[in-house]
């Protein structure tokens, strides 16, 4: 009985400096107003024929529909459509990538033909306080390299 009267303030003593060490340790804070989800950046490109330079989706006169083209992004099991937006630059297509991988490949079906592999890297955009990836480098059929890709409408030529 004696002991246990010593033995009270003792672990009260220990529990109340645990607790007050814990309450007093810094967290890496991320700021409020960060969203605690990956978010994708947007790859934009239009098809163009290689010699005349003619967009094969949107011209005048198209040479593809627009439902004979559909990607195959690496890790996503179904094919992906890509959705039509328009700009100063006409009409294009786009599709998000890079929720979660730094680097990736991409198939482009036309007619249910391959037609473009497409190897991306993203980056770090620093200046935010919030983690954001952007497209950073695209590998289009092993030959033609487009750098800072983030905002730009990428030319695919078929």
């Amino acid at each position: 009985m004696r002991h246990s009267f010593f033995l009270l303030p003792l672990v009260g003593g220990l529990l109340f400096t645990a607790l007050l060490s814990l309450g007093s340790c810094k967290k890496k804070s991320v700021p409020a107003n960060c969203i605690t989800a990956i978010i994708p950046d947007t790859l934009r490109f239009h098809i163009l024929d290689i010699e005349s330079g003619t967009d094969l989706f949107f011209s005048a006169k198209p040479f593809y529909r627009e439902d004979q083209i559909y990607c195959q992004i690496e890790g996503v099991n179904v094919p992906v459509l890509p959705r039509i937006s328009t700009s100063v630059q006409g009409k294009h297509f786009y599709i998000a990538i890079g929720a979660g991988t730094a680097t990736g490949n991409i198939d482009i079906y036309i007619d249910q033909q391959r037609a473009f592999d497409l190897q991306y890297s993203m980056r770090r955009d620093l200046q935010k306080s919030c983690p954001q990836y952007l497209l950073d480098r695209l590998l289009v059929n092993h030959t033609q390299l487009e750098t800072n890709v983030h905002g730009r409408i990428i030319p695919l030529k078929k």
